[in-house]
């Protein structure tokens, strides 16, 4: 793709509108309120690919690495990698929304079954998604929660398949 041109954006994708707050929509995953301890690294690799009618994709992680950098605190570095072909079009690939994070545990039961922590995070929007009217940079402010019942409480309710 060259200098200046745009992606091929759906019909059903709409520019945003003109406000100086909008929510939206950035992603959800699996998390929860636990941190990793200082000086744990955790590295992952991901590859994905779809396949619609008239176009299809791939994704692959360039960098998804967490650190512990202190007690109840670790950040996070995820950037993505996508190409994208549809019919009648050039492909387009490129880096793809990222985020810079760091996670803070705020609260956690002494038995370390429940918890909430923060996650403050920049985004950096890729070209496809300024395209569509969003800025390139943003402070995000996911919350993480989560409560462990765990097999204690399967068999508690009855339920005989925890063993």
């Amino acid at each position: 793709m060259g200098r200046g041109e745009t992606l091929p954006t759906p019909s059903f994708i709409q520019p945003a509108p003109a406000e100086p707050f909008r929510p939206r929509l950035f992603g959800a995953w699996v998390d929860n309120a636990d941190v990793l301890p200082r000086g744990d690294i955790w590295a992952s690799f991901y590859a994905s690919r779809w396949q619609a009618a008239a176009s299809h994709g791939v994704d692959v992680s360039l960098a998804d690495v967490t650190a512990g950098v202190a007690r109840g605190v670790q950040v996070g570095l995820s950037v993505p990698y996508y190409f994208f072909s549809a019919d009648g079009f050039d492909t387009a690939r490129g880096v793809g929304d990222a985020y810079l994070s760091a996670k803070v545990r705020v609260a956690r039961s002494g038995d370390g079954r429940a918890g909430l922590a923060v996650v403050p995070a920049l985004e950096f929007l890729s070209d496809s998604s300024v395209a569509l009217g969003y800025r390139r940079v943003n402070l995000v402010l996911p919350v993480g929660a989560h409560l462990d019942r765990g097999p204690e409480y399967l068999r508690e309710s009855g339920d005989r398949t925890a063993r």
